[in-house]
């Protein structure tokens, strides 16, 4: 009968809170349509999954290893994930004020100045929905890369590009329909992504020192890139831990599904930070205790073609332990599904914010793709436009590696923009239009701390624009600034 009681007791609560939500939201000037069904953790877990270590470290891990080596990637680590904690507080602060899905381009309409309302708002928007369409595009090439590549290791089979263009578009359609589930569906997909880069990426942390022959040391390749500044080639280096630490903005476009919102999705912000700032920090330790020739790993003529750093570590240290690369493969199974789970997540996010631009008329076609499911309440037309998006932006990487680059470079950049924009609209006009949430640092505070958060972001923007290898040519130029530039330029003509 206690229990019965407790329960009961329980969903009054739920319900009580959500009510408050849903005043809240009104107050902002929007009615509640969607359902909310998420706890703190389900929060958390939409930017931890989002955020996944196993997916960026698995496709980035080259790059810490050839600008830097050993030392840049693990004390670049800490300093990345201190700077980044800095903006994710200034961005759990406005979230805890604005609890909306549209989050930061409504942040940068209600703080910015009275005659830049309009434009701070439009570019924000823009430039983080064309963001997030390539990193959701990114992650979604990275789960076809990672796994046509494990299976041409371990079946020896060959993939042409229309096969990986083939298995891409089955993976958009796949993630597709597990968007337009329930509420309760994304919550459970969310919690299940969680628990994966969880219990997962613990025993994987566990398995690979044990099975290390030896140690690794701390000897930085820069005579790979071409790069002989130190200083240069460290800063390139810092983009390995970046690239992981992007997407905790996840939390706050699933704030109107989340109940407390006000003081549950600043949490997850922070969390999520703190929760892959410390499971990737051991990711990449596990990886570095194994001593490999940095060319052997890249050499096109090993069983990767060079195309995946991690799986040929696996591959070496399994053929050192069994004889054979079947270990290494089943070991990389655990990014593999990380991956999806991310991808999932990424359009899942995704679709909460173009949902909410569409609510304001800020999208073509915002009729449709602002309707909301009647029965799963669940932005499904959002769905369906964050995967043509991305989609379109995939299709050609399946057939030009050098597009993949371009556009994973774009959508750190773009979206770390987006998260400036806020940040420099609250610094311009202070308090005249801030009013603080349950979470705040106070106003001394949060001034100081938004001064760092923003010449952090300009920096790590500035950083996703420059060239990675020299001498530069038109192969291996970083793409990314071109691309930024022509969407900003979109976002004002449209």
């Amino acid at each position: 009968m206690t229990s019965v009681a407790r329960a009961g007791s329980a969903r009054a609560l739920h319900k009580r809170r959500g009510n408050t939500d849903t005043v809240k939201l009104l107050m902002l000037g929007y009615r509640q349509e969607l359902a909310r069904e998420f706890t703190l953790f389900n929060c958390f877990g939409s930017s931890f999954t989002a955020l996944s270590s196993l997916t960026a470290i698995g496709g980035t891990y080259g790059i810490g290893l050839t600008y830097g080596g050993p030392v840049v990637m693990m004390w670049g680590w800490l300093v990345v994930m201190l700077f980044t904690t800095s903006v994710g507080l200034s961005m759990a602060e406005l979230a805890s004020a604005y609890p909306t899905s549209g989050a930061l381009y409504y942040w940068s309409y209600k703080l910015a100045p009275a005659r830049l309302k309009n434009l701070a708002c439009w570019l924000t928007a823009w430039v983080l929905t064309m963001g997030q369409a390539a990193f959701a595009a990114s992650n979604f090439y990275t789960f076809v890369l990672l796994v046509t590549t494990a299976a041409e290791v371990q079946y020896g089979v060959r993939f042409r590009d229309v096969h990986r263009l083939l298995l891409l578009w089955g993976t958009l359609g796949v993630i597709g329909l597990l968007n337009c589930g329930s509420a309760r569906m994304t919550a459970f997909m969310t919690t299940l992504g969680t628990l994966w880069h969880i219990v997962a990426l613990a025993a994987f942390c566990v398995a690979v020192p044990l099975l290390a022959p030896e140690q690794n040391t701390a000897k930085p390749h820069s005579d790979v890139t071409g790069i002989d500044s130190p200083v240069c080639t460290a800063l390139v280096g810092l983009l390995m831990a970046q690239w992981t630490l992007t997407g905790y903005d996840g939390s706050a476009h699933v704030a109107e599904e989340t109940v407390s919102a006000e003081v549950n999705v600043p949490r997850a912000i922070l969390l999520a930070i703190a929760g892959v700032g410390a499971s990737g920090y051991a990711f990449v330790a596990s990886l570095l205790f194994v001593k490999l020739d940095p060319y052997i790993l890249f050499d096109p003529s090993n069983e990767t073609g060079g195309k995946n750093i991690v799986l040929q570590i696996l591959i070496e240290v399994s053929k050192a332990a069994y004889g054979g690369p079947a270990g290494g493969v089943a070991l990389f199974t655990i990014p593999i599904v990380g991956t999806f789970f991310c991808s999932y997540q990424s359009i899942a996010n995704n679709s909460r914010m173009l949902y909410s631009f569409a609510r304001d008329n800020g999208v073509p076609l915002s009729s449709y793709a602002k309707r909301v499911h009647p029965r799963t309440q669940t932005p499904v037309y959002g769905v369906l436009y964050m995967l043509l998006f991305s989609g379109a932006l995939s299709t050609p990487m399946c057939f030009n590696p050098y597009i993949v680059n371009a556009v994973a470079s774009f959508a750190v950049a773009g979206r770390y923009l987006a998260y400036s924009l806020p940040v420099l609209c609250k610094l311009a006009t202070g308090n005249r239009y801030f009013l603080a949430g349950p979470f705040t640092l106070g106003p001394r505070l949060s001034y100081a701390n938004n001064l760092v958060a923003l010449a952090w972001v300009l920096t790590v923007t500035v950083l996703f624009t420059l060239p990675q290898h020299y001498p530069i040519t038109p192969i291996n130029m970083n793409w990314s600034s071109p691309i930024l530039a022509l969407a900003l330029a979109f976002s004002l003509g449209w």
